[in-house]
């Protein structure tokens, strides 16, 4: 790569300061990162400027308008083959550079972006089989969203000490997920709040009376289509935060 391939900044408030520095930013450029590298950030820049939904706004969004442009924003993200699971998964360096310009772009699409691919499409393909082939494209596609459900209201950081049960039913060969206290609800999941449909459980695992341990189980919670929960799902929404009110944390 050529430093005259590097594209120059636009002008702005920071132009007077750049003439001043006392080294060439593009040769840094090419030492801190690859050509393959900032080749594929400026496809992504390119490819991002071409959609409304990233153009700032100026004006102070209501909760329901942060939502609706963060769910345009990570569908976009998610659709995107650029950023699909298949082309950053083998190159770390890609994947690493994804997830620090969607900071600077929409800190709140990389967190939904995080919570419903990275997360929930990662965990399906470490921990699931071939018959759950068909989340992780149907989450590429965008006709689902998915959530990864880890966080309890009462177990901070101690992940053994999980209360959300998931008990093998020998007679209707399923699994009951349950999480039978307060403490024992699934909090601050990102997506769970209005949009996910299908989510990861993580849960201990009981057969025959005997726990197993925490395992990971794929459960759908809402119609795709409607977005209302299921019978016999109990699901809520943690409301307006301090910050990332695009992401609907539940």
């Amino acid at each position: 790569m050529s430093l005259e391939s590097l594209k120059d900044f636009k002008p702005g408030p920071l132009e007077f300061y750049r003439k001043k520095a006392s080294f060439n930013w593009k040769k840094l450029k090419t030492v801190l990162d690859t050509p393959e590298l900032v080749n594929y950030k400026d496809e992504i820049v390119e490819a991002l400027e071409k959609f409304p939904e990233f153009e700032r706004n100026f004006y102070t969004e209501t909760l329901d308008e942060k939502r609706r442009i963060c769910a345009r924003q990570n569908h976009i993200v998610k659709t995107l083959p650029l950023l699909s699971t298949e082309n950053l998964l083998p190159n770390m360096k890609k994947f690493a550079l994804c997830n620090s310009l969607l900071t600077l772009i929409s800190p709140d699409a990389l967190i939904k972006y995080t919570a419903s691919v990275q997360l929930f499409v990662n965990a399906i393909i470490s921990l699931g089989t071939k018959r759950h082939r068909h989340f992780i494209e149907e989450s590429n596609d965008g006709k689902i969203h998915g959530a990864f459900c880890l966080t309890e209201v009462g177990h901070g950081t101690n992940t053994k000490r999980l209360e959300t049960t998931a008990t093998y039913d020998v007679e209707t060969k399923e699994f009951i997920i349950d999480s039978p206290t307060f403490t024992a609800a699934k909090c601050w999941s990102g997506g769970l709040g209005q949009t996910a449909s299908v989510v990861v459980v993580m849960a201990q695992l009981i057969v025959n009376g005997e726990r197993k341990g925490i395992h990971g189980f794929v459960a759908p919670i809402r119609d795709p289509k409607t977005l209302i929960p299921y019978p016999g799902v109990i699901v809520g929404d943690l409301g307006e935060k301090i910050g990332l009110n695009g992401v609907d944390n539940g």
